[in-house]
């Protein structure tokens, strides 16, 4: 377990190696440097920090500079651990991966999904890890919910098929209703058709065109009736969606000229 750097502050240095060395000396740390052009990026990791537990703190950046000898470059970040489940049955409480799930969800750019069940999760996919994913279905913000809906169709388990069908139709964010279309034919297969069928006439047109592409992807003769409505969709990528899923269900005989409009 480790501790994954995040950093909003950007520093211009000199020698950014020279830093290495006098960081690397503190036990338990390990420090990168990657130089691009005239700015250094540097990753402090952290190799043995406390199971689940938010770090906070600084480095202190030494220059010889004589008005600023000293910059503190803040840090945060997470410790995790190989089996997170267990690490909460001994505290009583999931408060701990609950938070760390919710960082690791907004940082998409330091946890990408194919590390977010091994790494936040343990690899754990039962109703412990879906509960905290359902939970942040819940967080005010669009992009917790987007994250978490996605994560919920890798996790592949049943008991999110429920709230992620309401969110097909229902969530108020459009980026949230097509990740939560796509995550519901990954859970469900041919049942997500009826909630399929609502979002082809959702009020934004890119759900509308992943409801047809996805509508596609299933296979079922069942959409043929509303792909054919949509080829009269008032946006052109809709149609052309359309117009491809009904190729790949083998009805693009049945599709008629569609003037442009």
């Amino acid at each position: 377990m480790y501790v994954q750097r995040i950093l909003d502050h950007k520093l211009y240095i000199d020698r950014a190696e020279d830093l290495v060395q006098s960081v690397t000396d503190v036990a338990h740390t390990e420090v990168r440097v990657e130089n691009k052009a005239r700015e250094s990026v540097i990753t402090v990791r952290l190799t043995s920090p406390a199971a689940l537990q938010n770090v906070k703190g600084h480095l202190n950046v030494f220059t010889d500079h004589p008005s600023e000898p000293v910059v503190q470059i803040p840090v945060a970040g997470w410790g995790w651990a190989h089996k997170p489940f267990d690490v909460i049955a001994a505290d009583g409480s999931d408060a701990r991966l609950a938070d760390l799930v919710l960082a690791a969800l907004y940082h998409e750019e330091l946890i990408s999904e194919a590390e977010f069940i091994p790494k936040i999760l343990g690899g754990v996919r039962d109703d412990r890890a879906a509960s905290l994913l359902l939970r942040a279905m819940s967080h005010r913000n669009w992009h917790w919910r987007e994250r978490a809906v996605t994560m919920l169709g890798h996790l592949g388990n049943s008991k999110a098929i429920p709230q992620i069908r309401q969110a097909v139709t229902d969530d108020v964010d459009e980026d949230v209703r097509r990740a939560a279309a796509a995550a519901l034919v990954k859970l469900a297969g041919n049942e997500a058709l009826p909630v399929l069928l609502l979002a082809l006439q959702d009020n934004d047109d890119w759900v509308r065109e992943d409801a047809a592409v996805l509508l596609g992807m299933l296979g079922d003769q069942k959409a043929v009736s509303a792909l054919k409505k949509a080829l009269n969709d008032s946006e052109e990528d809709v149609r052309n969606a359309a117009r491809r899923a009904l190729k790949k269900l083998g009805a693009e005989g049945q599709v008629p000229q569609v003037q442009k409009q």
